[in-house]
């Protein structure tokens, strides 16, 4: 069974768990289900399924914690702990289906899930430890370069902000944890060919890159001061004015990168950072199709990058015969979802449900129709997170220009004015719809 079929079986027995535990009074068999799935498959199907368990038995009001599942799931112990967080062992970013393949599913548990289970507090131990053989953290030196302070790390990598030696800037150095042969190297300096020549007051600049002495990949970045989408939503509401502002801005600098053969397929919150100048720079652009360099997943064909709670479906199938431009579309959709709705499209408990959500395109729409946010603003929303991409807009440059179509032009704060553009076929023309107020939730 090749690895799409194995997937849509992990996804149908989701489903049907799904479905027995609302058709039912009495709780369904986990480990019926996990019968059901070949022996390789079912510690992959039982962190999907575990999660759903929890979340109906709560809902029931019944007892539930880690103790109740080891004594009927010894064997998965590893995957219990990371769920109840009683360990400092991380939730796991692969979905392991086979002895040959993974998925490499990147993820941020920012502010995007509420109501979902809290893993911050177990990122604050694992960000601590280091897989054996990575880069040592507490470093004085990386390089040529003068290390100031930690900014964070994980799994796949480092990152420092750092002085240059010889001219007066700052810089963020980004040391990767896993140690790259030739080839690697190669496809990373290549990659980072391309990416140093997009020259974009939206996109964050590489500045240098190189590899230490037992093989860690160094890359230096453009230092960008400011806090990230995430963080800022997270604080409560945002005008719509600047909302509009930030999400052309990163379509702006998207539509340069696209024109030069560039998309960056990890577009979320966490990614666009709000300057001191209150200008939006996208950060991290274009490695999503070099992951491979810095974590351990090793078939281009079985390897899916990214963050699912914003990936379109195409992408989290993996076809990347199907995987353009609008990908990053849809992304920049799925932000402004998360803007009017509060809440991703496809946000779940692990990185894995979110895949599986977004491969069934598992949204729900009517947390768009309870948003107080301007109409056209939410159908600017409804077109750019469209299941078919040929549904939505052509290029990030259309779904600037309709977002601005969208910029209030207020008279007191009471109306909210539309010039005229196309809109899914339809002429918006000078419409005026009720006040909406001056925030968005």
């Amino acid at each position: 069974m090749n690895l799409p079929d194995e997937m849509f079986q992990l996804d149908e027995a989701c489903s049907r768990f799904e479905s027995a535990w609302s058709e039912n009074l009495e709780p369904p068999n986990l480990r019926t289900f996990l019968d059901s799935v070949e022996d390789r498959n079912r510690a992959s199907l039982f962190r999907l399924l575990l999660p759903i368990d929890i979340e109906h038995r709560c809902r029931r009001s019944m007892d539930v914690d880690a103790e109740f599942y080891r004594k009927q799931f010894s064997e998965f112990d590893l995957i219990i702990d990371s769920e109840f967080g009683s360990s400092d062992r991380e939730p796991p970013d692969t979905i392991t289906v086979n002895q040959d393949s993974s998925i490499d599913v990147e993820h941020d548990f920012s502010a995007d899930m509420p109501d979902t289970v809290d893993f911050a507090e177990q990122r604050k131990s694992v960000q601590q430890q280091k897989p054996v053989g990575a880069a040592p953290t507490g470093r004085k030196q990386i390089g040529r370069y003068t290390i100031l302070s930690e900014l964070g790390g994980g799994g796949q990598a480092d990152v420092f902000r750092a002085a240059h030696p010889t001219l007066p800037i700052e810089v963020a150095i980004k040391v990767g944890n896993k140690k790259l042969d030739e080839t690697s190297r190669q496809a990373m300096v290549d990659e980072a060919q391309v990416l140093c020549e997009l020259d974009h007051p939206g996109i964050a600049k590489i500045r240098d890159l190189d590899f230490d002495e037992e093989g860690f990949p160094i890359l230096v970045l453009e230092l960008v001061r400011g806090r990230s989408m995430a963080t800022i939503l997270g604080e409560g509401k945002v005008s719509e004015d600047r909302i509009i502002k930030w999400l052309s801005a990163a379509a702006d600098a998207l539509d340069y990168a696209h024109r030069r053969g560039v998309l960056h397929l990890d577009l979320k919150p966490g990614n666009i950072v709000i300057t001191e100048n209150d200008e939006a720079k996208v950060i991290d652009f274009g490695l999503a199709r070099s992951r491979d360099v810095w974590s351990d997943v090793s078939n281009e064909e079985d390897r899916i990058s990214g963050t699912p709670e914003y990936m379109p479906p195409e992408q989290a199938w993996g076809n990347s015969e199907k995987i353009t431009s609008r990908a990053d579309v849809f992304a920049l959709g799925a932000i402004l979802y998360r803007v009017l709705t509060g809440v991703s499209p496809f946000a779940a408990k692990s990185p894995q449900l979110a895949l599986v959500r977004s491969r069934k395109y598992d949204l729900d729409p009517g947390f768009l129709d309870e948003s107080t946010a301007s109409p056209s603003l939410v159908d600017v929303c409804r077109q750019a997170i469209a299941e078919d991409p040929q549904d939505r807009f052509e290029s990030a440059a259309d779904f600037a220009k309709v977002l601005q179509a969208t910029q209030t032009e207020t008279d007191e704060g009471s109306h909210v004015g539309f010039p005229s553009w196309q809109l899914n076929g339809k002429t918006l023309h000078q419409e005026q719809s009720e006040p909406a107020g001056d925030s968005i939730p």
